[in-house]
């Protein structure tokens, strides 16, 4: 019951968190709609915005199917992966309707969680970026969105690259093959905090310069384009070398 109420608070949640929202990420403050409070704040460590209650936003599993990796919610919307108290942070901005990104899933995410998210070395926060070529970006973002209310955004994340339709009655199959309530999945697409939570990731999306996916940040450093997962690894062994 309680997972239950705070998806269906999500809006209210969302928009109460805009007004000093401080983005955990890449060594990057953002605030699209209060640059003054975010300046402010940068001084502390931001905390994650766990939706839902404790033991789903600790325990939501990996890609790997490994229960150890914990999943949260931040106030914009954004999945992050791994332990919050991580030292180094991969923020990668997808699209997916990407076949580089899809690429980037299977195979080079898999590996970068088991070598470092599961040692508690990294967090990997994924956003997507919205391509106006893509009229289903948008849904698709908020349909991730909504995933990660409930406890299921790294399963979202995955099957939305299989994603064919769009429609209402596609959507509530989605939410039901992922493991959600689809009524509660349904009414949060609608909800108006879902729709800022998503422009918030397009407003730090472009305040990084990302216009292209993947695009993904190691601690700060910009990455464009899909890594051979030898030179992924050895960018991130350098950068926590220097931790």
């Amino acid at each position: 019951m309680k997972r239950l109420l705070s998806a269906i608070a999500l809006s209210l949640l969302v928009a109460s968190c805009t007004k000093s929202l401080v983005v955990r990420g890449p060594n990057t403050q953002v605030s699209p709609l209060d640059q003054q409070a975010t300046a402010s704040s940068a001084m502390s460590e931001p905390q994650a915005l766990e939706y839902g209650d404790s033991e789903a936003a600790s325990n939501t599993g990996s890609l790997l199917g490994n229960e150890h990796v914990g999943e949260r919610i931040l106030p914009t919307g954004i999945v992050e992966i791994g332990d919050p108290a991580a030292p180094l942070v991969v923020l990668l901005f997808t699209h997916h309707s990407c076949n580089y990104c899809r690429t980037f899933t299977d195979e080079r995410l898999p590996s970068l969680l088991r070598d470092f998210v599961d040692h508690g070395k990294v967090r990997v926060q994924i956003a997507q970026l919205n391509i106006s070529k893509y009229p289903q970006s948008l849904t698709q973002a908020k349909s991730l969105v909504c995933a990660a209310a409930q406890g299921k955004g790294i399963a979202m994340h995955k099957e939305l690259f299989n994603q064919q339709f769009w429609d209402d009655k596609a959507l509530t199959a989605l939410a039901k093959k992922v493991g959600l309530k689809d009524k509660v999945f349904m009414d949060c697409l609608k909800a108006p905090g879902t729709a800022s939570a998503v422009q918030l990731q397009q407003s730090l999306a472009q305040s990084l310069g990302v216009s292209l996916v993947p695009t993904y940040f190691i601690d700060g450093q910009k990455y464009v384009g899909l890594p051979q997962y030898p030179d992924l690894r050895g960018r991130i062994e350098e950068a926590l070398s220097k931790k």
